[in-house]
Parts: C-alpha cells; sequence; structure tokens
C-alpha cells in the first residue's frame, strides 16, 4: 500500500521538565491508518543519526516523550504498518543541559494550550 500522508508534526519542548510532547494532523479515514509510529532519534552536533532512542506504537495523534536527557533529537511519524507512506520528520529538537531564562521552552506550530494537552496526557 503506498497513501500520501505527510503531516506537520507540532511539538513543544521542555528543557526544564526534560521532555517533547508531539502531536499531528489525524489522516483522513479513508487512508485506513488508525495506528502510527512515532521515533525519537538521538543527533550529534552536525545531525547525524545516533541511535533510536524509542519508537512507539500508538492510536492517538499525539505523544510525549519523557523523561529526555539533554541532547539533539528528531522525531519521525508515519503509519505503523507502511513504509512507503509519507513519513514526516522533524528539524533537529534540543533539550538543554544549562537552563537558561526564557530559553528552556519552545513551542511550533500549536494553536491551542500545550499545557493543557500535557496535563491530559499526564492524566491517561
Amino acid at each position: 500500500m503506498s497513501v500520501e500522508w505527510n503531516p506537520q508534526i507540532k511539538y513543544y519542548i521542555s528543557s526544564q521538565e526534560k521532555l517533547i510532547y508531539i502531536t499531528f494532523d489525524y489522516p483522513h479515514k479513508e487512508t485506513g491508518f488508525n495506528e502510527f509510529m512515532a521515533r525519537l532519534v538521538e543527533l550529534d552536533k552536525d545531525g547525524n543519526e545516533l541511535r533510536l532512542v524509542i519508537a512507539v506504537i500508538i492510536s492517538q495523534n499525539e505523544y510525549l516523550f519523557q523523561p529526555l536527557q539533554p541532547g539533539r533529537y528528531k522525531i519521525t511519524v508515519g503509519p505503523k504498518n507502511c513504509n512507503s507512506c509519507g513519513w514526516s520528520v522533524t528539524g533537529p529538537l534540543i533539550i538543554e543541559s544549562n537552563m537558561k531564562l526564557n530559553a528552556c521552552t519552545h513551542f511550533s506550530g500549536f494553536r491551542t494550550n500545550a499545557q493543557h494537552h500535557l496535563d491530559v496526557l499526564s492524566r491517561r
């Protein structure tokens, strides 16, 4: 099966809480996708892949990677059983080791309150 699906990954990074929260657009029902693989990959300083940190199968269009060590990461998301379908990839995401005021939390593409999403996930 090859279906075009390239969702934008929206993310919230907190170096203070050592986490990355992601969400992405749920595919159209016609695709038949209802399970996804989210992969967290550690990167070196040049953006090259060092190792797979975790790969998880999820049925929701959100996930919380926690706790994380300081470092550079990227996240890929795609349909669980379709490697030829559209997979989305973030750029480098950084968990800082030195906490600087106003430099530890980053948002990308959120239209809603990211903290609300974190609260909901923590209750599951």
